[in-house]
């Protein structure tokens, strides 16, 4: 090896700076934001860079008409863009450049556009450039321009290319939009062969790091210098990843600080050219990713990822946004919530980005904007696609070079749920990268086939195991390591959650006042309006967040018991605005908090890097049994939590301490004890909490009640309507339990995403439930006001679902017992559980499973029976007999004035509107 020592001036960046300033002259830069010339194939006019043609007002003006005529059932309900615009653009203006401009080898800058760019000055052509995920850089050779005034043309086409689906969010109409234009710095400036610089920074280091530089500028180096490091001396060799380049290893006077989540540690170094004063920043971490057999590894310890997926969600502006600024808000939002990592879900961010998570201590997992769509073979990487095959590989490699310096950048793959590629295509093509480039993990598709390449998986099934997701039982006493433990490499759970919340609307619409439109919501809520629950939105909106936290945590559990599980992505912790507008998140889609959110337990109290668990069979216990559970933690810190650490655990007026009997390694699933406690003391029914450091669960403390007591006399339950009529004309009491003519069914596990994309989701089933807990018919069972685990087997029980009745022909204040928390998209009045007067008749219609038997279900049946026989049973709301025939028989649509209201002074429960 050739030292070059001698070569290097080692002193501080900020002094050695300071003395070159007046050296070396500064590259040339010319700032090309500002006003453009801008011409299509149906439009010319003027349009700011950095900027889109939506921004200037150019394009297709969309009308409600051409909403209409969307045919793609997923558009049909997602965002859309005021001005649409496909095909090429020119952008264009004038530049004066000076005889030393010319003589050095220039560039255009484009940080990012979609999808092609091709550069023209004075009418010649000076390159093309197709990445979405990386700036678009155009070189112009010194000498091949003349000093003087030249035109500069910049053509732009937004038009598809190589087959990906339009769902991928690199390219997508569903998230960002399909744009044209150049958005973050644009600039015509002097080419630097030192921005190739590339940084291999291991940790542990041995006191050494690694720059990959271009092999012309070795020789010439006349400083690497830096602020944080101290070197004591360089050598030389060939690069073992690329040639052409050369790898100089750097020798530090100490051992550096690793970058991670509790610290990260950033170091910069400067490179400087001695003759022509071209220099280079360059910030970087010392981390090392991988891992050892099934468990994902950063700087020698275990890591557990807590990734929220990023689905490129900008509805002010329609594409990305390019600063450090937003980037550090949405980041923080993400740490704030207990999360440790991003995945970018088919898109490849700005740089903005990465700083922002560099200095945050974020993960990035990366994929490129590729999703194949339905088109054999023109879609389907790896099947003689040469066009698509060439872009793809090309494409990993610059995001690789673009931001591969940034510690942050953790992982890469193609893209998502690929599943019709042809993976052995794939898999050489990733091999041939990690080859180059082997900084971070990769894998070469989430949720489908393992390759040779992968060195983690994140899916919902491993092939030939068995599932990674979907428990979400009535206790907490499972998890998933059969399945994880056989993983022969680290599996991380994919895309959990997508559990809908239903929107508060007029909170909502008015804040969609930019370029993207969500032009059927105003239509959704006309359609809550007429089926007369508009009123319920902000009940909804409250009920349906505590049921999708309920279930977002029992999800997350699960996983967190898992020994063998490496991480979890949620899906989403804000809306998704495609694919059929799937309202998923505790925060909306500008990423600002939901009306509800402080109503519910933060999660970052669940999702932190030291998580108390709890393992119980059920939530739903009975007074003369003696509660068990066995505590745990999961250290997910970089060092061991050291021997007699202690946490509390309370339960009523019980309590008491566990210990850490041994120091528990990073990594590690420590059981600490079990604890019993009788809940005889305890006022059945009543709901307790049980507390274990800042993690809590709800258990329901409720009497034993005997299997089959049966109804009181005089009271009829019966799922035969003729019976109940007859029942009902006589002035008898009945509960009805059968179907209707209008009925559907309603399910205790809600919508999952949208019915906008997934027809099987029955557009009945709803987003939870809000319930009158006080009401003399619930108030003795001690629930609560949403739908939680005391109803679980009463709305679902085996392969039996709860029946939800369709209301209608009621006065404009009617409340039912228990009111469906709607689908959004329709927001019909739906029932399982209310009352009403017939006639001289009294009726309770009950869809729910009074079949079902564990405790709850006994419970509630009990109080039903009882409030069916007291004096207290006296509906509110009388109809006629034509009202019962037409919604239990026939079907048909019942007239409001027929249904009046006997107690004008009833409290409309919970009504917050």
């Amino acid at each position: 090896m050739k030292r070059i020592a001698n070569n290097i001036i080692v002193t501080a960046f900020v002094l050695y700076a300071a003395m070159c300033m007046s050296v070396y002259a500064q590259p040339f830069c010319l700032d090309l934001s500002g006003e453009w010339d801008c011409a299509g194939t149906n439009f010319t006019g003027k349009a700011r860079l950095p900027g889109t043609l939506a921004d200037a007002g150019l394009g297709t003006l969309q009308t409600p008409a051409h909403f209409a005529a969307y045919t793609e059932r997923t558009a049909k309900t997602g965002l859309a863009r005021r001005y649409k615009y496909y095909g090429t653009a020119v952008y264009s203006r004038t530049i004066s450049l000076s005889a030393e401009d010319v003589a050095k080898p220039l560039e255009v800058f484009l940080e990012r556009v979609m999808w092609a760019s091709r550069l023209k000055i004075d009418g010649r052509d000076f390159g093309f450039s197709d990445s979405l995920g990386t700036p678009h850089v155009h070189r112009i050779p010194a000498g091949a321009l003349a000093p003087g005034e030249h035109r500069l043309e910049i053509e732009i086409d937004n038009t598809k290319r190589y087959g990906v689906a339009m769902k991928a969010h690199g390219y997508s109409e569903w998230m960002q939009s399909v744009w044209n234009g150049a958005i973050g710095k644009i600039e015509l400036r002097e080419v630097n062969p030192l921005d190739s610089v590339r940084v291999f920074a291991d940790f542990p280091a041995g006191r050494k790091v690694r720059f990959e530089l271009p092999d012309g500028f070795v020789a010439d180096v006349a400083g690497i210098t830096s602020d944080s490091l101290t070197f004591t001396g360089f050598e030389t060799a060939p690069s073992p990843y690329a040639k052409g380049r050369v790898m100089v290893t750097a020798s530090l006077a100490e051992e550096p600080q690793a970058w991670d989540e509790f610290n990260p540690r950033l170091y910069t170094v400067a490179f400087r050219d001695a003759k022509s004063g071209l220099e280079k920043t360059v910030r970087f971490g010392f981390r090392t990713i991988g891992h050892k057999g099934n468990r994902l590894m950063l700087n020698g310890r275990a890591l557990f990822v807590r990734a929220d997926i990023d689905n490129c969600a900008f509805p002010l502006t329609g594409h990305p946004d390019m600063t450090k600024r937003e980037w550090m808000r949405v980041l923080n939002i993400e740490r704030n919530n207990g999360m440790n990592a991003i995945q970018l879900h088919t898109w490849t961010p700005p740089a903005a980005a990465f700083e922002a998570a560099d200095e945050l201590g974020m993960m990035v997992f990366c994929e490129l904007g590729y999703w194949n769509e339905n088109g054999y073979p023109t879609s389907f990487a790896g099947y003689g696609n040469d066009a698509l095959d060439d872009w793809l590989r090309r494409e990993l490699k610059a995001v690789s070079d673009t931001y591969g310096n940034h510690p942050s950048m953790v992982a890469t793959t193609f893209g998502n749920e690929l599943g019709f590629c042809n993976f052995d295509a794939l898999d050489k093509w990733m091999s041939e990268h990690k080859a180059y480039d082997p900084r971070r993990l990769t894998m070469c598709s989430t949720a489908r086939k393992v390759t040779p390449s992968d060195d983690f998986m994140v899916t919902h099934h491993y092939p030939g195991i068995g599932a990674t997701r979907g428990k979400l039982g009535g206790g907490a006493d499972y998890d998933y390591e059969p399945v994880y433990s056989k993983a022969p490499i680290p599996v991380i759970a994919h895309e959990i959650g997508q559990w809908p919340v239903y929107p508060v609307w007029d909170e909502q619409i008015p804040k969609f006042n930019g370029l993207l439109v969500p032009w059927r919501w105003p239509a959704f809520r006309e359609a809550a309006v007429s089926n007369n629950t508009f009123r319920f939105a902000r009940e909804f909106h409250s009920a349906s967040m505590q049921t999708s936290r309920h279930l977002y945590k029992l999800e997350t559990e699960g996983f967190l018991r898992t020994p063998s599980c490496n991480g979890i992505t949620y899906l989403d912790l804000r809306d998704y605005t495609g694919q059929g507008e799937a309202l998923i998140g505790w925060y909306d889609a500008f990423f600002d908090a939901k009306p509800a959110l402080g109503e519910v337990p933060p999660f970052s109290n669940l999702m932190r890097p030291v998580p108390c668990l709890a393992t119980f069979a059920k939530f739903l216990w009975t007074s003369n049994e003696t509660f068990t559970a066995r505590l745990l933690v999961r250290n997910s810190l970089a060092g061991e939590i050291p021997e007699g650490t202690r946490w509390r655990w309370e339960f009523g007026i019980h309590g008491g301490w566990v210990t850490a009997k041994r120091p528990i390694p990073s990594g590690e699933l420590a059981e600490l004890g079990s604890i019993s406690v009788p809940l005889e003391s305890f006022s059945a029914p009543c709901r307790a909490e049980l507390r274990f450091g800042d993690n809590s669960w709800r258990i329901y403390v409720l009497p034993r009640i005997p299997v089959g007591e049966p109804p009181p006399d005089g009271v009829i339950v019966t799922a035969d309507p003729d019976e109940a009529g007859k029942a009902l004309a006589t002035g008898g009491r009945v509960i009805y339990t059968g179907k209707s003519a209008k009925s559907d069914i309603t399910t205790f596990m809600p919508i999952y995403w949208s019915t906008g994309l997934f027809a099987t989701n029955r557009k009945h089933i709803g987003f939870g439930a809000v319930i009158d807990a006080d009401h003399p018919a619930l108030a003795p069972t001690g629930c609560d006001y949403w739908l939680d685990e005391f109803w679980r087997q009463l709305f679902s029980y085996g392969k039996q679902n709860a029946v939800a009745y369709r209301l209608e022909g009621l006065p404009k204040d009617f409340r039912p017992i228990i009111t469906v928390v709607p689908d959004l998209h329709h927001s019909y009045f739906i029932s399982p559980f209310f009352e009403v007067q017939v006639g001289q008749g009294r009726l309770i219609a009950c869809g729910l499973n009074l079949d079902a038997n564990n405790t709850g279900a006994r419970l509630f049946r009990r109080t039903l029976w009882r409030y069916a026989a007291s004096e207290a049973f006296k509906p509110k709301w009388k109809v006629g007999m034509n009202w019962f025939e037409n919604i239990f028989l026939s079907g048909k649509t019942v007239e409001t004035e027929e249904a009046v209201r006997l107690d004008a002074d009833t409290k409309d429960m919970m009504n917050r509107n």
